[in-house]
């Protein structure tokens, strides 16, 4: 793409968003409640309730394969979001969540992780939570560089600013949204 004419081009991978998401599992009481990820979503599609412009091959982010969802903005846009879903162990096909946790277990935080890399810098690639299928307030910020790599949000005592059952967790409709400003 040529930039004459534009001030800037800011131009996004991601495998999930050019990005991968990769969301780890959820922190929980109890050492076997549920196995080690990484968890991979199944269904990742562009979300057209916020931002400028949309994403390109969304559901190349539900695996880290060098293949990207990518956006492409120039100054002063935003993306929409990729909106993921469904998430399963890495080599499982596609159906319920990959993991299950117990209802007797106590959700202590959620760690989301994404791996992607921007051609431009100073790129804000902003995470919230999907609960039911319906996006979250609470967001999580990163600045991306040209490097590819995993960027980590939440942690193991971070909740999103919400109350999380086993239930919420294991419902097919959890997961994660992915946005650039």
């Amino acid at each position: 793409m040529s930039d004459s004419g534009i001030r800037s081009v800011r131009e996004i991978g991601a495998n999930i968003a050019a990005w991968t998401a990769e969301e780890s599992l959820p922190v929980i009481r109890g050492t076997d409640a549920c196995p080690a990820g990484p968890y991979f979503p199944t269904n990742s599609t562009n979300d057209a309730s916020v931002g400028d412009v949309a994403w390109s091959n969304p559901s190349n982010s539900n695996s880290s394969n060098d293949s990207y969802a990518t956006v492409t903005l120039t100054a002063l846009q935003t993306s929409q979001r990729i909106k993921a879903v469904g998430f399963m162990p890495s080599g499982y096909g596609p159906g319920a969540n990959g993991f299950y946790i117990p209802s007797d277990q106590q959700i202590d935080g959620i760690l989301v992780e994404v791996e992607g890399k921007t051609i431009a810098l100073g790129v804000d690639v902003i995470v919230r939570l999907v609960k039911a299928g319906t996006v979250g307030s609470t967001t999580q910020t990163a600045n991306w560089t040209s490097t590819e790599s995993f960027r980590s949000y939440g942690g193991s005592t971070y909740l999103w600013g919400d109350t999380w059952t086993p239930d919420d967790i294991n419902n097919g409709n959890f997961g994660c949204a992915v946005r650039v400003e």
